[in-house]
């Protein structure tokens, strides 16, 4: 039973606030991956199905992936710096999760070439950016730096953009960095770290 989320124009006729199924969605995921550590890598929007307007429901979970807690603990660090536009801070958090034994001057090179790409995107509205493509392309940088990328970090990162594009639809100005804080109290997480177990 239940409406596919990409069916908008049923949800409407429902009279459901797309706004309210986003966020029940959005924090579903979001606590698979900081919470539980064991998530839906494969969220197209033909596997999530709007129950009502309290409660989504998702098959097929053929593809998953498992977060240790430290993993967990380094991801919710990035994702912060990530969606509070602290992308320095943000890249340096992503050499230790990847645990780079970089140079001081590999590790500057890597930084230029991760902002110089996200600044290509500072003049674009909110509802043009795909936070999650500028994650992974957060990972080839990586791997042309010499990181080696977690496959959990690589299957997250792929897993986030049917995840954002499914937000789009439900919103069209949703973006990550823009709407992302909005939808889950990342920071009680981070003063709360008993929660991520």
């Amino acid at each position: 039973d239940g409406i596919k989320v990409s069916n908008t124009d049923e949800l409407s006729k429902k009279g459901y606030d797309n706004k309210v199924i986003l966020k029940i969605f959005l924090n579903h995921f979001f606590k698979q991956i900081f919470v539980i550590g064991y998530f839906n890598a494969d969220p197209h929007p033909g596997n999530v199905f709007v129950i009502n307007q309290e409660k989504i429901g998702i098959i097929d979970f053929g593809s998953v992936g498992i977060l240790t807690k430290d993993l967990r603990k380094k991801l919710l660090k990035y994702f912060v710096e990530f969606f509070h536009a602290n992308y320095e801070e943000a890249a340096s958090t992503f050499i230790e999760i990847c645990m780079g034994d970089l140079t001081d001057k590999e590790e500057q090179i890597f930084k230029f070439e991760l902002m110089e790409f996200i600044e290509s995107f500072y003049n674009k509205p909110f509802k043009d950016i795909y936070s999650s493509e500028i994650l992974l392309e957060t990972l080839r940088i990586g791997q042309k730096n010499k990181l080696t990328i977690p496959s959990e970090l690589s299957l997250l990162f792929k897993a986030l953009l049917p995840i954002e594009s499914i937000a789009k639809t439900l919103d069209p100005d949703f973006s990550f960095v823009d709407s992302g804080l909005k939808f889950f109290d990342f920071d009680v997480l981070i003063d709360k770290k008993e929660k991520v177990k």
